[in-house]
């Protein structure tokens, strides 16, 4: 998922920060 996010965080820096707020807040 990091590579994944690497790749994307060209345009997609909102996505992936939406991303990691879910992942960081999963129980």
């Amino acid at each position: 998922m990091k590579k994944i996010r690497v790749l994307i965080v060209d345009d997609s820096a909102i996505v992936r920060d939406i991303l990691s707020r879910e992942l960081s807040g999963c129980p």
